[in-house]
């Protein structure tokens, strides 16, 4: 099974602390017992972030003992240390069947936490119902995968207007920006009439001894075999061991299937795996904010 949402968290955290009254360095010693409780599997277990650091489960029990802390169901006399408070078991009496991030919102205090103004309140439970479902860690991934998929649709939507040539120029930027050729070898557009299928060379040394052979194609239809065995014609015709075929579209699976089968040193990417190239090595994009995330430096304060 997949790691339970967020505020699925929140009842077997309560639940365990109220049968221990209160754990020491909780947010690391929790996981196990209730990955237990809430039967998460191994392999689960140890699933990270995408945006790296800790992993899933860890960070959303984490969250879980903030948020009952916020609401005052949770105390924390020292650092690492957390037990249940009066509130917290007169509140899990009330809500033994399960809640959820919304009804912490009768605490005024958890509503000041979450918050943007706590001096107005007026939409706090809207901003309320935003957060149930998951963590901030986890929101902060999901913000950046929808930033990410976004852009990447712009782009592919900007590749497709592009003249042809000024499409290979990309991809032959692209490959610079990723480190092919570098300092000693270098990169020659080819493409043009009677390039027989070739739009660029990658030189991987100053003697031109170890050579990429480039296909850039920008379709809308999906590539099929035949185009992957033109290509592949193409560059044995030159004696060359290796391929990259590059489109905006997709490939058929016969001609997935067919580069898998005549070679591994022939590469087949796909207008998804282009754009997420392109905003990995910022071509043709812009990082116009770069997010700094706090967290506590613990060995510190050891």
């Amino acid at each position: 099974m997949a790691i339970p949402k967020f505020e699925e968290f929140l009842l077997p955290v309560l639940e365990y602390l109220a049968q221990q009254g209160s754990v020491d360095a909780a947010r690391q010693a929790l996981s196990d017992p209730i990955a237990d409780k809430m039967s998460i599997s191994e392999e689960d277990r140890h699933l990270r972030l995408p945006s790296g650091g800790t992993t899933t489960l860890r960070s959303r029990v984490g969250w879980a003992l903030t948020y009952l802390k916020k609401a005052g169901l949770l105390t924390s006399e020292r650092r690492g240390q957390f037990a249940i408070s009066p509130r917290g078991r007169d509140f899990l009496k009330r809500n033994a069947s399960g809640f959820g991030v919304k009804a912490l919102s009768e605490f005024p205090e958890f509503v000041d936490f979450l918050t943007v103004n706590p001096s107005s309140r007026e939409n706090c439970s809207e901003e309320i119902t935003e957060v149930e479902i998951v963590d901030p860690d986890s929101r902060i991934d999901v913000a950046i995968k929808e930033i990410r998929r976004s852009v990447a649709d712009e782009l592919l939507e900007s590749l497709s207007k592009v003249h042809p040539s000024s499409f290979e120029q990309i991809v032959l930027d692209l490959l610079v920006g990723m480190g092919y050729g570098g300092k000693l070898g270098g990169i020659e557009h080819t493409g043009g009439t009677g390039d027989f299928g070739i739009d660029g060379i990658v030189s991987m040394d100053r003697l031109g001894l170890e050579k990429i052979y480039v296909q850039a194609k920008r379709w809308k239809s999906n590539v099929g075999s035949e185009a992957v065995q033109s290509f592949f014609g193409a560059i044995t015709g030159r004696r060359a061991r290796k391929g990259i075929l590059i489109t905006t579209s997709k490939f058929t699976p016969q001609a997935i299937q067919f580069a898998r089968d005549v070679s591994d040193s022939l590469r087949l990417v796909d207008g998804t795996e282009l754009a997420d190239l392109m905003i990995d090595f910022e071509v043709g994009v812009t990082n116009k904010k770069r997010i700094s995330i706090p967290t506590i430096d613990r060995d510190y304060f050891e």
